[in-house]
């Protein structure tokens, strides 16, 4: 079984570039499949000898591809990859090299993690070369025949051993030299006791990925750059990872543009304005909240959608279009009440949200592994029946603020609004790569509780 989610590389192997490959898809007992691994494995009961993967380096794009979601290599997925295994059967997974080693390590995190409570040390396998590692993990412990094979692999064709149950020190970097054998000692020190010690001393960050902070090519941590800039004349900046840095700075620009065009109009607006200044400032903490708030929610579901029908495109897309839909219904609901009663609609529909939001995201986090096998189409329409009663309890606080605002302010609270949502699609990414999306899910409702107070 091939699974390839691009349709177009699907296409291309199937039709452009099947003689090239030698009709490969075509071969008896191949079955090319366009789903994404994780869907495909989740709704399958079979079992195979072995599952390879590979894990594209993000060398090449400087370290912004850290700031993309890959829910294929997480402690959950390898938990299924695992679970995928024939008794004796091989995880494969191969990847780029790199100095310091990255990828390789943060690997052995997450299946040492996965393959909990069993001792991993007895189930891994890994070689590199000059350019390449792969390392492989065994549904049951590695035998003396495939430490022998592997041996034998690895001298015939100058490959590095870098870790096999009882492998000594100095059986490796013996081919490809390194200055010093960092991949085996990595390797030893994550299998050892004081495992989350190097995680944290290491320079880089191999913590595991989860589903929770599924930022796997993410290796950023703040002293590197302290150290990278001290060492910028002998290259020590080629070491840093820049998508973090360049996403930090994007939000210092959204913030300082933020402050230019809601704080200062303030001066004006004060001038014009009957309200006093305390006023004006619930205006601001109740808007920037909602703004806030509303796009943590979105980016919080988007990734929830992405588990359940596996395609991105398709998630956001759905996350879209009921979020949009149900916000714009929740907003012309407020129109039909009295204004007599926002008070008690804006508390209902906090109330709402909160509980919602948590009973949303849970399920779907719960549903998305049963639903799997089930088609498309349903998928879809559970998701949207979810999720559509939140957004519509998320479009009531604006309108119900906004038919109460002196029409002076009107344009100055949809600015804050504006801007805010803007600050709140980077400023989300950076806490769910630091402290995962339950994080940003629990500080998206304490946001809405805001306007309750502020309102009072």
């Amino acid at each position: 079984d091939a699974v390839e989610l691009n349709p177009q590389a699907v296409r291309l192997l199937q039709d452009d570039f099947a003689e090239y490959t030698g009709l490969l898809v075509e071969s008896p007992g191949v079955e090319l499949v366009s789903s994404d691994a994780r869907g495909f494995l989740a709704g399958t009961d079979r079992r195979y000898d072995v599952l390879q993967l590979t894990v594209d380096g993000s060398g090449a794009s400087g370290g912004l591809s850290g700031l993309s979601e890959d829910y294929e290599l997480t402690v959950e997925m390898m938990r299924l990859y695992l679970k995928h295994l024939e008794p004796g059967g091989f995880l494969s997974i191969t990847g780029s090299t790199r100095v310091p080693p990255r990828e390789s390590l943060k690997l052995v995190s997450e299946l040492i993690e996965a393959l909990q409570p069993l001792d991993a040390t007895d189930r891994l396998l890994m070689i590199r070369g000059w350019q390449t590692f792969t390392l492989l993990a065994k549904n049951g412990p590695a035998e003396a025949q495939d430490i022998a094979r592997m041996r034998a692999f690895a001298e015939s064709l100058s490959f590095d051993l870098v870790w096999y149950p009882g492998m000594r020190a100095s059986d490796a970097n013996q081919y490809n030299q390194l200055r010093e054998p960092w991949y085996h000692e990595g390797v030893r020190a994550l299998l050892g006791d004081r495992r989350e010690d190097f995680v944290a001393e290491y320079p880089f960050d191999i913590r595991p990925a989860t589903d929770d902070r599924p930022y796997f090519r993410n290796f950023f941590r703040w002293p590197l750059l302290v150290q990278g800039w001290e060492a910028r004349g002998r290259g020590g900046m080629t070491l840093l990872e820049l998508g973090y840095p360049l996403l930090v700075a994007t939000l210092l620009q959204a913030l300082l543009a933020a402050m230019l065009l809601i704080v200062f109009p303030l001066l004006f607006v004060g001038t014009r304005s009957h309200s006093t200044a305390s006023q004006r400032w619930k205006v601001f903490a109740y808007f920037a909240s909602i703004g806030l708030a509303f796009v943590f929610l979105e980016v919080v579901f988007l990734q929830k959608l992405m588990l359940l029908v596996h395609h991105p495109t398709m998630a956001l897309a759905l996350m879209l279009a009921v979020f949009l839909a149900g916000a714009g219904a929740g907003s012309a609901f407020v129109g039909t009440r009295p204004p007599d009663s926002d008070r008690r609609t804006l508390l209902a529909a906090v109330a709402g949200i909160l509980l919602l939001g948590t009973a949303g995201a849970l399920l779907l986090d719960s549903l998305s592994m049963s639903l799997a096998p089930v088609a498309l189409a349903v998928r879809v329409i559970v998701a949207s029946i979810l999720i559509l009663p939140l957004a519509v309890c998320m479009g009531m606080p604006v309108p119900l603020a906004i038919r109460r605002l002196e029409e002076v302010s009107v344009p100055w609270a949809w600015a804050i609004n504006g801007c805010a949502s803007v600050v709140g699609a980077v400023l989300s990414t950076l806490l769910a790569i630091e402290f995962g999306f339950a994080a940003v899910l629990l500080l998206a409702l304490l946001l809405y509780m805001v306007p309750v107070f502020v309102d009072s």
